[in-house]
């Protein structure tokens, strides 16, 4: 790998950062059978059979998807091709991932059309990171009565009077963004939904942008913004900085992998948009 890749600069340069890719492009390479198998060859036994389960081929596209790019950022910020086999990864008591044999600490999430790995390569603190579709949501008024159980008495005032008089559209935002901040928060946590999402209070939150902008629960830092395909993407550590957002080029992050890991390292590709 060139250690000039424009990746690894941002990789080193912020020590926190998402990568995501887009994964218009990337059906391509992933409808190939061939080319699948040889993508999917480069992970445990166990985490294929777990991405071979899921329920549909857009899901295991963005399962193996989110599998790659979590080990494309983890090994990409340490320059070596050799050392991509030498990444072991284990579970926490609840299912959350780690890197046993590296400091880093990252979570990753997909959604449709997106797939998004956060990572602190400092290990100074844990990561929760989710991706939401505010299509999810359906009618906003009766999103918030049917999940009313996930929301403090605060939050549901706030959120009752911030999508009152909004178009639907930004309604359906809205209210996908604080499922995006729970999920997350969760998510650092290492519970997932194994905790009462009621249990994280999220105040004054502003409208998603296509820009990064944050809050804070608990002493813990939030950071959310708005993707490409209407998606909302929030991340929550420890951390004082914004995560500097990363784009992969999806069809290419495989190719990448297919000519030098699966084959004999081929002039290395650009990769970040």
């Amino acid at each position: 790998m060139d250690p000039n890749e424009p990746f690894l600069q941002d990789a080193h340069s912020s020590k926190f950062a998402v990568f995501w890719v887009d994964m218009d492009g990337c059906d391509e390479v992933l409808n190939d059978d061939f080319e699948f198998e040889q993508l999917i060859r480069t992970l445990p036994l166990t985490l294929q059979a777990k991405i071979l389960k899921r329920r549909n081929k857009t899901d295991r596209h963005c399962g193996l998807v989110g599998a790659l790019l979590t080990r494309y950022a983890v090994w990409g910020s340490e320059k070596s091709l050799k050392k991509w086999n030498d990444l072991e990864f284990g579970t926490g008591e609840l299912g959350k991932p780690f890197v046993k044999n590296r400091p880093y600490k990252f979570n990753h999430s997909d959604e449709h059309k997106l797939v998004a790995v956060a990572v602190d390569f400092t290990g100074s603190s844990e990561v929760g990171v989710d991706l939401a579709n505010p299509e999810d949501v359906g009618d906003p008024n009766k999103f918030v009565g049917e999940f009313e159980a996930i929301f403090t008495e605060s939050e549901l005032a706030e959120v009752t009077s911030s999508v009152f008089g909004l178009s639907e559209q930004a309604a359906k935002q809205h209210l996908s963004l604080y499922w995006a901040l729970k999920e997350s928060y969760s998510k650092y946590k290492g519970v997932g939904l194994h905790h009462e999402l009621k249990s994280y209070e999220f105040r004054n939150v502003s409208p998603v942008k296509p820009y990064p902008q944050s809050t804070e629960f608990n002493g813990q830092h939030a950071v959310y913004m708005l993707l490409p395909h209407n998606t909302i993407c929030s991340v929550v550590s420890d951390i004082r900085q914004i995560p500097n957002f990363v784009q992969i080029h999806g069809a290419e992050l495989l190719h990448y992998i297919i000519h030098n890991i699966c084959s004999p390292p081929q002039l290395s590709q650009k990769l970040c948009i």
